[in-house]
């Protein structure tokens, strides 16, 4: 879908596999800010949107989605992160685009992004 047909989200990226959620938001016609504090990890989402927007993530996430005018949050978590603790919640809905996914679709996904 065309890129930001389908609102805004923030989107959390601690790992490769928040590349790989925000890369599926991303082809779902999101436009997508990715919030997160290591610096070599966004790059490759900037090849399929070249005005990508990088923010350092705040405590407060759904404050800081309200500010940036977001309509959602994105979250890199698989089904075994859910055992860590109970999925955000607020007045935003959260997405798990990866939730079903095993690691080795992960990375594939993640070569597609990278080519």
């Amino acid at each position: 879908m065309p890129k930001g047909t389908q609102g805004r989200v923030l989107s959390v990226v601690e790992s490769e596999r928040g590349v790989a959620s925000s890369w599926l938001l991303m082809k779902r016609g999101c436009n997508v800010t990715v919030a997160c504090r290591d610096v070599s990890l966004p790059p490759p989402l900037a090849s399929w949107n070249p005005d990508l927007k990088v923010v350092t993530p705040e405590e407060d996430l759904f404050a800081q989605a309200a500010w940036l005018k977001c309509d959602g949050i994105v979250l890199e978590w698989g089904v075994e992160d859910l055992d860590r603790g109970a999925s955000l919640k607020g007045n935003l809905p959260v997405f798990h685009p990866l939730i079903g996914m095993t690691q080795e679709e992960v990375w594939k996904l993640l070569d597609r992004v990278r080519a």
